[in-house]
C-alpha cells in the first residue's frame, strides 16, 4: 500500500514527523521509524504493509490505557500477503 494511501497511519515520512512533533509522547521509536522511511525511499521503499498490530491490553485484558506494538514491512509495490522481495505474487 503506497504511503500516500495510508493517510490515517502517517502516509509519508514528513507527515509522520509532523504528527510526532505535535505529540512527541505518542510513539516510542517514532524518530527511528521516520529515519528508516526516509532512508528507504531513495532505495525504492515507497510502500508499507502492516504485518501485525497488538497492544498491551491483548494480554492484560485492560484496554483503558494501552501501549501499542506494530510490525511493518517497507518495500516497493507491496500488496497484502505478498511482500517478499523478489517474489512474483
Amino acid at each position: 500500500m503506497p504511503w500516500s494511501s495510508i493517510t490515517s497511519r502517517g502516509s509519508t515520512p514528513t507527515s509522520l514527523q509532523r504528527a510526532l512533533n505535535r505529540r512527541p509522547d505518542h510513539a516510542c521509536g517514532g524518530g527511528p521509524t521516520v529515519a528508516v522511511m526516509r532512508r528507504g525511499a531513495p532505495l525504492g521503499a515507497t510502500d508499507a504493509v502492516i504485518l501485525k498490530y497488538a497492544d498491551s491490553g491483548d494480554v492484560s485484558g485492560d484496554k483503558s490505557a494501552v501501549v501499542g506494538y506494530l510490525a511493518a514491512a517497507l518495500g516497493s509495490a507491496i500488496t497484502e500477503g505478498c511482500w517478499v522481495p523478489g517474489s512474483t505474487c
